[in-house]
């Protein structure tokens, strides 16, 4: 499945109505995914579609999912602070959150074909958990200027990565929480936790 079908795929299987789940408006992006205004949801598909938008947004399977939830509920920090913190520290989400590649999707496959570097080291797995300092270099060409300026925009600024534009590289100062996390969508992300009770 191309990354456009993808994007399309996702954003047509949640029951709520906006344009795109990364928040990108660039028609070049992805498909045009506004759908026909659905009916009233129940508080059952309410809760269901807070927790797809979360999935398809982090782009994890169910397993992963509700792995991190779990250990989440257990943690002596807030749930969802704990939660969000967990998928930010995923290498694949720190790279589209700094702007330096197109989508989650792009991420892992630059990953994926040896071109990603956390502290000097080739690293083959998106989902490597990042630590405080950690240094995360591409070594592919690097975009241009408007489009990164483009990217940082669709994905709103992150606090939490120094980000080296002309070394395409960036710099992971400190665990995010929900607060401080940018989601196009705006919804009561809190509740999606009930899904499993």
């Amino acid at each position: 499945m191309n990354s456009k079908l993808s994007i399309y795929y996702y954003c047509k299987k949640i029951p709520f109505f906006y344009k795109n789940l990364w928040g990108f408006k660039n028609k070049n992006c992805f498909f045009r995914s506004l759908s026909k205004k659905r009916s009233k949801l129940t508080r059952f598909a309410n809760i269901l579609g807070i927790k797809q938008t979360l999935k398809f947004f982090y782009n994890i399977n169910e397993k992963i999912f509700k792995k991190f939830l779990l250990i989440s509920l257990k943690s002596s920090v807030i749930f969802i602070d704990k939660f969000i913190s967990m998928l930010e520290k995923r290498l694949d989400i720190a790279l589209f959150r700094s702007g330096l590649v197109k989508s989650i999707f792009n991420a892992r496959q630059l990953i994926n074909h040896k071109l990603v570097y956390v502290n000097n080291k080739i690293i083959i797995n998106p989902n490597k958990k990042l630590n405080i300092n950690d240094l995360i270099a591409i070594k592919s060409k690097p975009i241009e200027l408007n489009y990164f300026l483009k990217n940082i925009k669709a994905h709103n600024f992150t606090n939490y990565l120094e980000i080296d534009f002309k070394n395409n590289s960036f710099i992971f100062l400190w665990d995010n929480n929900l607060k401080n996390t940018y989601f196009p969508i705006k919804i009561n992300y809190l509740l999606f936790s009930r899904f499993y009770k």
